[in-house]
């Protein structure tokens, strides 16, 4: 067991609220409680803000991550039911709506300075991706590497970078609640209508 201070407490509630989390429920001698932790946290608002000077956050596309792997969880023998479609189809236009952290390394090519984007490797026989982020917090849980700088990319952008044949996609998130995207689904959204981007 991990005994938080009251500082480590609210440090965790504003982490939680960034990743999406509305409210967190607890039981206390029995009975249930439920905390709205907009109650408790207050973001900053940067809707004024021009698109590129906004902090990259996301914070509906990740709760409909969370939302979405608890579902398909509660119905892994089933796991094509209205609901899970419904909350799949919710999820591909958030992923459209999306900015994304991309980890980069440069490289030189022909005495050209490049950036070069990183793959990780799924396990030993489960191929490679490239791990795109949607917010600081998720990007700060990569291993510090002082030769990896990070750049923002679109979802428009994003899914039209052309993959190299050993690479299977992009994976959302890989050291959190993650969602790939293999080459199905970035097709699937290649041919979905661009929204704009959300305001969050």
């Amino acid at each position: 067991m991990v005994e938080l201070t009251q500082e480590g407490i609210l440090r965790a509630f504003t982490h939680l609220v960034i990743a999406g989390v509305n409210a967190i429920k607890y039981n206390c001698q029995g009975e249930d409680y439920i905390i709205q932790l907009d109650e408790i946290i207050k973001l900053s608002d940067f809707s004024e803000l021009p698109p590129e000077k906004r902090p990259i956050e996301n914070r509906t596309l990740q709760l409909t991550m969370l939302y979405f792997a608890q579902e398909i969880r509660a119905n892994i023998d089933n796991p094509n039911t209205p609901v899970i479609h419904d909350m799949e189809e919710e999820m591909m236009v958030n992923i459209l709506k999306a900015r994304f952290l991309v980890p980069v390394r440069e490289t030189e090519v022909d005495g050209k300075t490049q950036m070069q984007m990183l793959m990780i490797k799924l396990g030993e026989d489960g191929g490679s991706m490239i791990p795109v982020f949607t917010d600081n917090i998720e990007f700060d849980k990569m291993p510090n590497d002082e030769t990896v700088k990070k750049t923002i990319i679109d979802a428009k952008n994003l899914i039209n970078f052309p993959l190299t044949p050993e690479c299977d996609g992009f994976l959302i998130n890989p050291m959190g609640v993650s969602l790939p995207l293999n080459a199905g689904i970035v097709n699937n959204l290649k041919n979905m209508e661009i929204a704009p981007a959300d305001k969050e």
